[in-house]
């Protein structure tokens, strides 16, 4: 069996000359200028949101030849969803669909889920799980956490348990003010690492393509986000600015800066992962322990909630390949060089503001494509529910997928650490007496045949699980790991002893024992997150890809909310959509001035009472914390801004569920939807003209 490239397409040719199937390789370097030739284009290849919005996503796509459709459709080849789909949605999948979810992630994403999943592996096997800092969850654990709070007094943070980008988190010393609302309340580590006195966070981007066998990813680029204002312990814990890192909580603030160049990526509020390592190796931080470190959380918090996740996917998912999931994953590392896991995100953003977001998010979903195998099918054939070939010929000859030149040298150790592998190997692995087996041999090898494939075609994104050291590090790591995660191991790593535990190595002499073992592809692994990597796009594309198109001056702009207003004056009128949105940009001009320091101490009591009233009318009410009336109403304002803020992100939410409602009433009357009405509403495109050219502004 051999593979061909052909264009964008890796195509799996037979014995006897034939093509088999196919696969695309997405390429970033597209954003530059798109091909008029693809294979999404003559087949048809499409895509589909719901209740999310990428504009990233929909670029990447659609220059690739992919077309959008509507939610309801069933004719797609990905499915790109904010939330878990229902389980029906699940089971109708077809083998070559793509979804960006398994069922029950919320095992891993939910903070209170979390929190459960990692305490209870750390009841199993002591500090060794110590990834967390201690929590509660409330109301359920409130008589916990008061005795926790007196006997060792400190600060906590408290988070909503479904909630994302920063919403609805607060620091108290005192936690019998934490209201009777659903929420983890976790020890806050108060002893971060510094970024020129600015406390920092890192965002890594995880996938997992498989839960049995487990297997994890992670891009060998991130973000380090910095706070807008500089941290001293203790010190007004009221200020979100200084203590949280979340760009929507810190955007707006007067002293952010944004980085204008994606080259520049030690410079502004927001770092690259790269520049972020090899800062601290100028400070002779050990970084490979570091990102060693940091593994070992992404791997534990995985297996403490894979189980409950896999069985949930043996139940609804019908195909072993349809799932893949890219988790926005927060570490926070302490000045003592250990590393905190925060929270696992279910659809991390992936927003571009600045070029350094689009450099690196761009590559990681281009490779997570490829990676992830989006085999070529037109979703309205019949033809397409040809199954893939089962072969298993002994030689397998496979084209390098990596389109980007930092990416070469980790395909290159790849194959070295596999190249002596043969479908024979796997078969004497699958083979073993003492294994009992709920899949077939075939299905077995077909599956190891996968991972082997996708290791080959990963690109930037680094196999954290399995590896040659994943068993040896941590006795619970080994211990988690299924029986046909241990064959696939052993299949894949012959010259690794699972039996040789961690404790028989010397830390003291890292490099050498890994060597040792054989291992030089993880000294590979664990430098390569110190890759600078290169800059594929030109500045004008960038900046037109970032805002679009088409830039307005201000004049044009303001001429532009002349004429809506005219227009609304001589009887236009907004749909309940438009005006939502409208009013969403109304309240965000009025964060920008709140953050800049508002008029008056009367502005702040307004919005205060705004606030109060407004939530309640949400579907998902928050509770307003009221900022303590000894602060300066400057201060008072950050408070009501962090919290204005959480209101409009739930309500933006809420209005982009109410229109996808209508889609879908407006569908079920018409259940014969045309595969190719790709265009959007005109309340759509209404209302992201409001937005995009700011037309509203106070």
């Amino acid at each position: 069996m051999t593979y061909v490239l052909d264009g964008d397409t890796v195509w799996m040719i037979s014995s006897n000359g034939d093509r088999e199937y196919g696969y695309l390789m997405l390429n970033n370097n597209n954003l530059e200028e798109p091909p008029t030739k693809t294979a999404a284009i003559s087949n048809n290849m499409t895509y589909k949101f719901s209740h999310v919005e990428s504009k990233l996503i929909s670029i990447l796509l659609d220059i690739h030849g992919f077309k959008e459709v509507e939610r309801s459709s069933e004719y797609f080849n990905i499915y790109w969803s904010s939330g878990h789909p229902k389980p029906e949605e699940f089971q109708k999948l077809q083998h070559w669909q793509k979804v960006n979810h398994f069922p029950k992630s919320s095992e891993l994403t939910r903070k209170d889920c979390l929190q459960i999943n990692i305490r209870e592996m750390k009841q199993q096997y002591g500090d060794s799980y110590n990834i967390m800092t201690d929590g509660f969850i409330v109301p359920d654990e409130r008589e916990e956490l008061l005795a926790d709070q007196k006997r060792n007094p400190g600060t906590w943070i408290v988070k909503p348990v479904a909630a994302a980008q920063g919403k609805g988190i607060y620091l108290v010393t005192d936690v019998d003010k934490i209201p009777e609302e659903n929420s983890v309340v976790c020890r806050y580590i108060e002893s971060p690492i510094l970024l020129d006195g600015f406390k920092c966070d890192l965002r890594l981007y995880v996938a997992v393509t498989s839960l049995d066998p487990l297997v994890i990813y992670l891009y060998e680029e991130g973000l380090v986000r910095l706070a807008s204002v500089k941290y001293e312990q203790g010190k007004d814990i009221w200020n979100p600015c200084i203590h949280l890192t979340n760009y929507s909580v810190n955007k707006l603030h007067s002293d952010y800066v944004k980085n204008e160049d994606s080259e520049k990526d030690s410079e502004g509020n927001k770092w690259s992962l790269s520049a972020f390592l090899c800062h601290l190796r100028s400070q002779e931080v050990d970084t490979v322990a570091l990102m060693q470190s940091v593994e070992d959380v992404i791997i534990k918090a995985v297996l403490a909630a894979g189980k409950k996740m896999n069985m949930a996917k043996n139940e609804q998912v019908p195909h072993y390949n349809n799932c893949f999931e890219l988790y926005g994953v927060d570490i926070l590392i302490d000045k003592e060089l250990k590393p905190w896991l925060i929270e696992f995100n279910l659809s991390p953003g992936l927003n571009i503001e600045t070029p350094l977001d689009l450099r690196i998010k761009s590559a990681m979903l281009a490779q997570l494509f490829t990676m992830v195998k989006i085999q070529v099918a037109d979703p309205t054939s019949n033809d397409s529910s040809a199954e893939q070939s089962e072969s298993t010929e002994q030689t397998t000859k496979v084209v390098d997928p990596s389109s980007n030149d930092h990416s070469t040298e980790q395909t290159e150790s790849n194959e070295q650490t596999t190249k002596q592998i043969t479908t024979t190997d796997i078969k004497e692995s699958l083979s073993a007496p003492h294994r009992p087996r709920k899949l077939s041999l075939s299905e077995e090898l077909k599956i190891f045949l996968e991972v082997r494939e996708e290791l080959k075609r990963c690109g930037g994104w680094q196999q954290i699980f399995p590896t040659p050291d994943s068993c040896c590090r941590n006795v619970d790591i080994q211990e988690n790991m299924s029986l046909l995660n241990k064959a696939l191991h052993q299949s894949i790593y012959l010259q690794v002893d699972l039996t040789r535990s961690r404790d028989e190595f010397d830390d003291q002499n890292r490099e050498v024992d890994l060597l040792a073992l054989g291992q030089e592809a993880l000294l590979e692994r664990l430098t390569c997150y110190e890759r600078h990597m290169t800059k594929v796009l030109s500045d004008a594309r960038c900046k037109a890809l970032i805002s679009g198109d088409k830039e307005f001056s201000q004049e044009q702009k303001q001429q532009m909310k002349v004429n809506v207003m005219k227009a609304m004056s001589n009887g236009l009128t907004l749909s309940k959509y438009e005006a939502r949105m409208a009013f969403s940009l109304y309240l965000q001009n009025l964060q920008q001035q709140l953050m800049n320091g508002p008029n008056c101490e009367k502005q702040v009591q307004i919005i205060h009472r705004f606030l109060c009233t407004a939530v309640t009318k949400l579907m998902h009410p928050f509770i307003v914390q009221d900022p303590d009336t000894n602060l300066p109403y400057t201060a008072q304002a950050i408070i009501l801004c962090k919290q204005l803020g959480d209101f409009i992100q739930a309500y933006t939410k809420e209005t982009h569920l109410y229109l996808g409602n209508l889609d879908a009433a407006k569908e079920e009357r018409n259940i014969h939807v045309q595969v190719d009405s790709q265009a959007p509403s005109l309340h759509r495109e209404i209302a992201n003209t409001i937005l995009q050219h700011n037309i509203f502004t106070l």
